[in-house]
């Protein structure tokens, strides 16, 4: 926002201005009824302080008409045609349209094709004008095709609507170039053959509308009352062929424009009046228009043409996801594309997009336009929050904190009590954008609108307060979203909280002070709203710190809204981003916090999950005990499921037997049932692992009866489960079956990410049974997931399989390269036991290739891989390709096939989900190859027997 002293400012200079013209206009009149034009009146010093205006102001349009008009005056006809020529350069070049109705006025009248002047752009009440032409005003050609960029469908429907005689209002926000597409197709009207009149109202004070309508159609309305000369004007229009008027920038003077509108309308019936306006004009019968931001293409366009003009090397440049991005961070809005076209003529794209991305730079960006309003976006949304109530303005501000679409019941938390029914009217003038929806109608601000609305709450001293209630409303919602998470509404809170996440986003960067992110209102996809500044952390009571500004409570309250959502961050595959918010949330929580066990325990299944690897289980061997000393049965059998499941990834069984045995008295499927069918989903895991695949499956569909109808995402899970026990007890049919099942469940409730990893399943096992067009199906469709989501470790999977597909096609340079593509990505992401499985099938590829050599060093690299990984059936396949080979040391060979023997009897099984190539590699599933396993092997050791 503007200070007071310098928006006292700029209201004298504005004043200063007006008053120089009104006194240059009242000279030239004295000069123009006492002297023919090219006597010998020249005003030297007039003309000398209106070239001074001129250059503060370059595009106030009426101080340069002046100018043209105080030369010409003076006999000097060559220079003021060619100020003309200059401003008709510039603004062509800069906003692709031509001068307006004055100075198109001073130039004809230069070249004597005609004897007055254009309608005066100030008008508060009547006033004699000299004698005019009857002739309708020329319309300025606003937006020749050549420089006029998109709006194709718009140029199309606005015509359309005109048609019929009546009033079209077009409504839209600042900036979204209403006065443009309104020109543009006023121009397209005339060279049909329609009279068109244009009515610039910015510079009218209620009251003055009837006087600038008669000046612009022609009508000599001085000393007549507004009636008298509003009948004068029906009679001119009433002569006129297809009469056309345009009424531009009606918001200020609502009330009087739609009376003068409806005036004319009823006593011209032939007449058609297009308005542009930020809200309806309120006349019967009036057909508004919503103009809404450009679409991605033609906003894209408009940059690169703009910036094409300005500079072609940068317009080269650009790459079309930064066009993108800068588009989309100006929401698609004309005059916000004009202003970082202008701003990327002289600085890199990437550096102007973070600046957007971190809402830093975009409000004052300047431009340079024949309307003062529009010469920056603070300008034009200036203009509209003026018009505002006082009651408006503070609702605007409170809910400039959404970062997103908001509901009424949020704007009533956040913007206090009868804030819905103000939501309505700010809408209404396009200060906020309404999206209807059957299910959950909801408003939201364009980036511009929210800036400024934020930099006022913070102008007011608001700001603290109602980012506080909109902190205590998000957590409101983390609440409600985990009880209903695991009570039956499942479907409905995850479709909740997924329209939800950016504004949590926000609420969380400025509880936990991140800095990287800029604060309360970070931005990610779609425009997000500004940030606070940071904050030093202090001691806290809680047993943690405190957030920057000093308030603990603030930090507790954080704490909370984590670990409300880790679920939904579950299902939702977002485990990164809970764990760092977990994390950070554990900074400022002690053992006082009645969720401090769950915290501890989600932080650390999350972070094993991902692979951190940073001491992660040590937080759920502290999360056990923790849950005990709070005494709820519920939370130690919640955290007992996640720390036995842990530990079983870990391939610590005894741990895990142990926390098992620990917290299974905690277990009552009738007063925690969602609880209670966690652990046994996760003790199914653990029964696996320890070759107890029977009762794994009576664990596992005991946890899916009582998660079925309460947790869909877990129940799904729960089938996985099911499918990994009947794949131990040999029934692989049954698991597929199983598989396939809970892969649509997935879907149906939206957890893309789950599905993505069943997907896998399924992938793995179709390249296992030689069903090769199916795994090449299901990688496709992983493929095309995670390249969306980018999920490195699942396009390492797909990497894999596409492999499997090109080996068993007898493609071996392509099945090569997909799998050293994916050893990377394992590489990356901490999976050593993946990388040695890749690594030994690459071993295979050598050995096929005739080349015992390469194949010997990739099962043996292979092998440290997978005793580095800590899992011994990563060992599995390594090793069978080194007993198949034959060995110079005898005693080399007996202790290799000792090691494989004692692996595939005592090692625990691999997860499926985890690491399934023992489903597409049965040689992986655990069986002492008896004899070579390739017949290049079975020729070398011939070769070696003779």
């Amino acid at each position: 926002m503007y200070t007071r002293q310098q928006q006292a400012r700029a209201r004298l200079e504005a004043l200063r201005l007006t008053a120089l013209e009104q006194r240059a206009e009242a000279e030239l009149d004295v000069a123009a009824h006492t002297a023919a034009p090219g006597a010998e009146t020249d005003p030297p010093a007039l003309v000398e302080e209106l070239r001074a205006a001129v250059h503060e102001e370059p595009d106030r349009e009426r101080v340069r008409a002046l100018l043209i008009r105080a030369l010409h005056a003076s006999g000097r006809q060559a220079e003021a045609l060619e100020v003309y020529r200059v401003a008709r350069a510039d603004l062509r070049e800069r906003l692709g349209i031509e001068p307006g109705p004055e100075l198109r006025a001073a130039q004809r009248e230069v070249l004597g094709s005609a004897s007055v002047r254009a309608a005066p752009e100030a008008v508060a009440q009547p006033r004699p004008v000299p004698p005019r032409s009857s002739a309708p005003a020329t319309v300025p050609d606003a937006a020749p095709e050549e420089h006029f960029v998109g709006r194709g469908e718009e140029l199309r429907e606005l015509p359309a609507l005109l048609d019929a005689p009546g009033l079209v209002t077009v409504v839209g926000a600042a900036g979204l170039g209403k006065t443009r597409l309104a020109l543009a197709v006023a121009a397209r009207e005339e060279r049909a053959g329609a009279e068109v009149w244009r009515v610039d109202l910015v510079p009218c004070a209620p009251g003055g509308v009837t006087a600038a309508v008669a000046d612009a159609v022609g009508v000599a309305a001085g000393g007549l009352g507004p009636r008298a000369a509003l009948r004068r004007v029906r009679d001119a229009v009433e002569r006129a062929g297809r009469p056309l008027l345009l009424l531009d920038n009606c918001e200020h003077v609502l009330a009087d424009a739609g009376e003068v509108a409806a005036g004319l309308l009823a006593g011209c019936p032939r007449l058609r009046v297009l308005a542009t306006s930020r809200e309806r004009l309120g006349v019967a019968g009036e057909t508004p228009y919503a103009l809404l931001p450009m679409r991605h293409d033609d906003a894209a366009r408009l940059f690169r043409t703009r910036l094409r003009r300005l500079s072609p090397g940068a317009a080269d440049a650009a790459l079309d996801h930064e066009i993108g991005e800068v588009c989309a961070a100006v929401d698609h809005m004309p005059l916000g594309i004009e202003l970082v076209a202008a701003k990327a003529a002289t600085a890199p794209l990437g550096a102007i997009a973070g600046q957007l991305r971190a809402r830093r730079g975009t409000l004052d960006t300047r431009l340079w336009s024949a309307d003062a309003r529009h010469t920056t976006l603070r300008a034009a949304v200036d203009w509209s929050y003026r018009l505002l109530t006082p009651d408006e303005r503070a609702v605007l501000r409170a809910v400039s904190v959404f970062a997103t679409g908001f509901t009424a019941e949020a704007a009533e938390a956040v913007a206090g009590p009868g804030a819905s029914a103000t939501l309505a009217s700010l809408a209404g003038k396009s200060l906020l954008v309404f999206t209807p929806s059957a299910d959950r109608p909801t408003y939201r601000t364009l980036v511009s609108v929210r800036q400024y609305a934020r930099d006022a709450l913070a102008e007011h001293g608001e700001e603290h307060t109602v980012l506080r209630r909109h902190a205590e409303w998000v957590a409101a919602l983390a609440e409600r979203t985990a009880h209903r998470m695991r009570t039956g509404g499942f479907r409905e809170a995850y479709t909740e909280m997924s329209a939800a996440t950016p504004e949590v986003t926000a609420c969380l960067d400025w509880l936990q002070g991140a800095e990287a992110a800029g604060g309360h209102g970070a931005v990610t996809a779609a425009g997000d709203a500004p940030g606070i500044g940071a904050r030093p952390r202090a001691g806290s009571p809680a047993g943690g710190v405190v957030p920057r500004d000093g308030h603990a409570s603030d930090a507790l309250l954080a704490s909370r809204i984590a670990t409300r959502l880790a679920l939904y961050w579950t299902a939702a595959g977002r485990q990164a981003e809970g764990r760092e918010r977990l994390a950070r949330a554990l900074e400022t929580t002690g053992p006082q916090a009645p969720w401090y066990a769950e915290t501890l325990a989600w932080c650390g299944w999350l972070g094993v999950n991902i692979r951190q690897d940073s001491g992660d289980e040590e937080l759920l061997r502290r999360a056990v005990p923790a849950a005990e000393a709070a005494g709820e049965a519920a939370v130690v059998a919640f955290v007992g499921a996640l720390a036995l499941t842990v530990h079983v990834r870990q391939e610590r069984l005894t741990e895990a037997r142990a926390v098992a045995d620990r917290t299974a008295a905690a277990l009552d499927p009738y007063r925690h049932g969602w609880e209670t069918g966690v652990w046994q989903l996760f003790h199914s895991e653990l029964l696996v692992a320890e070759g107890r695949a029977k009762p794994a499956l009576t664990a596992a569909v005991t946890a899916r009866e009582l998660l079925t109808g309460v947790d869909p995402h877990s129940a799904a899970t729960a089938r996985i489960m099911t499918g990994m026990a009947e794949e131990r007890l040999g029934h692989r049919a049954a698991a597929l079956r199983s598989w396939r099942d809970a892969h649509q469940e997935l879907l149906l409730i939206g957890s893309e990410h789950e599905a993505a990893w069943v997907k896998a399943l399924l992938g793995y096992a179709a390249a296992g049974d030689r069903d090769m067009a199916a795994a090449e199906a299901f990688a496709q469709s992983m493929e095309a997931y995670a390249e969306d989501t980018g999920e490195a470790y699942l396009l390492a999977k797909t990497a894999t399989l596409r492999a499997l597909v090109a080996g068993a096609h007898g493609d071996l340079d392509n099945a090569e390269r997909l799998h050293l593509t994916a050893v990377s990505a394992y590489q990356e992401g901490h999976r050593p036991e993946c990388v040695a499985h890749e690594l030994a099938l690459l071993g295979r590829l050598a050995a096929e290739r005739g080349d015992p050599v390469l194949a010997r060093i990739r099962w043996a690299h292979a092998l440290r891989a997978a005793k580095l990984s800590g899992r011994a059936y990563a060992e599995i396949l390594p090793l069978s390709g080194l007993v198949g080979l034959p060995q110079d040391d005898p005693e080399s060979a007996r202790e290799l096939r000792a090691r494989l023997e004692e692996v595939l009897r005592d090692a625990p099984p691999p997860r499926s989900t985890e690491c399934p190539f023992h489903l597409a590699v049965p040689t992986a599933a655990g069986q002492v190859p008896a004899a070579p396993t390739t017949p290049l092997i079975g020729r070398l050791a011939e070769q070696r027997t003779d």
